[in-house]
């Protein structure tokens, strides 16, 4: 059966780059915005995590007095970034990803533009200073799409489109596609009219944001995307095998660690600077890490996102009602409502519901099981033990390349397989488990930031 990857290197012999829509003399390249939404929904079964409808529509109006305060100042950096990033930390909810960064460029120069969907913090609890709802971009778009939808433009090589979709046996809106990314580019010219614009902007996930890149470099503002998850060899959001124009993608890349660096350039991703930095949480957790000394009494779970989901609980099911009924099976949810998951299933007394936040989850457990999150190879440099249910063959697909062979990993197959190798797990040194993994995630995090805001941002610190 052929993975996403095949696709792409088939579909990308095509002539894809004429892919796209004109308005005026610009052309948009649109292949990688339906790209991405196209191989989604055929993997996921849906082209987005969140369904667009009355209720989200909803849930941005209610979020608009979020920080909105913040509207009204001057920034010389924008950060956009989503609820997702943000972990409970000194009695505040910190973003992982964003806010080492912004303590390093200033609080009060800084502005978050942050996505909320499925949390709600009260702005008393979030440590950023200057942060607003993205529903004050989310809701012009909205409107805006909705115009353009009225006067709908020729797709040029839409029969590449058609192809795709008959490849896959899927189909997705084009039109809304296309409407959505450009109405982010529309709404964003006029913004940074009417708006000082930044020096740079800071987001994650790129490939949700074509519209808006592609204004800020038009405007000469330069982008950097900070790595968000699991990039490794096999995403597709990432994996190019044609030359496309770089306006809308990011002009620099900050990544976990080498592999990734060296992933992104056999995919082809076009952006023009890659530097591996590490991750601001993992030296703090380190620390706190104790080691492991006896059986296994506890194991974190990570869920991933839809079927998955279910398939790794019903794995976790089946160990914790047979050989594991000893063993304490935490899991730490993502997505999916923790309701939505007791309807369908029923979980031992042994398997119960994380209070905590996913990097808390893993310090107090003596084990981290899930399929292929990233929390795989944080929590290795953490310094736990990483289990890796290979359900359909996925562990191995998205991380073969970066963890198979490595100490303190092991992917198994079976119920059986996990306990044969929970029975052999005593006395693990984490420090050995950390060093293993530094090509996943780079040691010496707050230098290498200080190294790339001073050399190549020119900031001084």
């Amino acid at each position: 059966m052929k993975t996403a990857i095949d696709w792409i290197s088939q579909w990308e012999k095509w002539n894809v780059r004429s892919v796209g829509i004109k308005r005026g003399n610009t052309f948009f390249e649109i292949y990688p915005w339906v790209k991405v939404k196209l191989l989604h929904k055929w993997i996921m079964n849906t082209e987005n995590h969140q369904v667009r409808g009355g209720k989200l529509l909803w849930n941005q109006v209610q979020s608009l007095f979020f920080g909105w305060t913040a509207l009204f100042k001057r920034y010389d950096y924008w950060i956009i970034s989503n609820y997702l990033e943000r972990v409970y930390k000194e009695g505040k909810w910190w973003d992982k990803l964003f806010d080492p960064i912004t303590d390093q460029l200033g609080q009060s120069k800084t502005c978050f533009i942050e996505l909320q969907f499925f949390v709600k913090y009260r702005r008393r609890d979030v440590y950023s200073q200057n942060i607003i709802s993205k529903a004050w971009w989310m809701l012009p778009e909205e409107f805006i799409s909705g115009i353009l939808r009225l006067f709908p433009k020729k797709i040029d090589g839409q029969e590449y489109l058609s192809r795709m979709m008959k490849d896959l046996n899927v189909e997705v809106n084009v039109e809304s596609i296309v409407t959505k990314n450009y109405a982010q580019y529309v709404w964003m010219k006029f913004l940074l009219r009417i708006l000082r614009p930044p020096k740079v902007v800071f987001l994650s996930v790129s490939y949700s944001n074509f519209g808006y890149i592609r204004a800020f470099k038009e405007s000469g503002i330069r982008v950097v995307e900070v790595q968000h998850g699991l990039i490794g060899s096999s995403h597709f959001s990432y994996t190019y095998n044609a030359d496309f124009d770089n306006i809308q993608f990011p002009d620099d890349f900050l990544v976990f660690g080498n592999n990734d660096v060296q992933s992104l350039k056999r995919m082809r991703f076009p952006v023009t600077n890659i530097f591996p930095i590490g991750k601001s949480v993992i030296l703090p957790l380190y620390n706190r890490v104790g080691a492991i000394t006896g059986r296994v009494k506890s194991v974190s779970v990570a869920l991933q996102d839809g079927e998955f989901s279910f398939q790794l609980l019903r794995f976790v099911i089946c160990c914790a009602s047979t050989w594991g009924k000893s063993i304490r099976w935490v899991i730490q949810n993502r997505r999916m409502s923790r309701s939505e998951i007791e309807r369908a299933m029923q979980f031992p007394e042994n398997v119960i519901w994380s209070e905590t936040d996913m990097y808390e989850c893993i310090v107090n457990c003596d084990a981290h099981l899930t399929i292929y999150s990233t929390t795989s190879i944080e929590a290795l440099s953490i310094g736990r033990v990483v289990l890796l249910y290979n359900y359909d063959q996925l562990s191995d697909y998205h991380l073969g390349k970066s963890l198979m062979g490595q100490k303190g990993v092991y992917f198994v197959n079976e119920s059986e397989d996990l306990r044969l190798v929970l029975q052999q797990l005593n006395d693990i040194d984490k420090e050995e488990l950390a060093i293993s993994n530094q090509n996943n995630i780079a040691f010496d995090y707050h230098d290498h930031l200080k190294k790339y805001l001073n050399e190549y941002l020119e900031i001084d610190q």
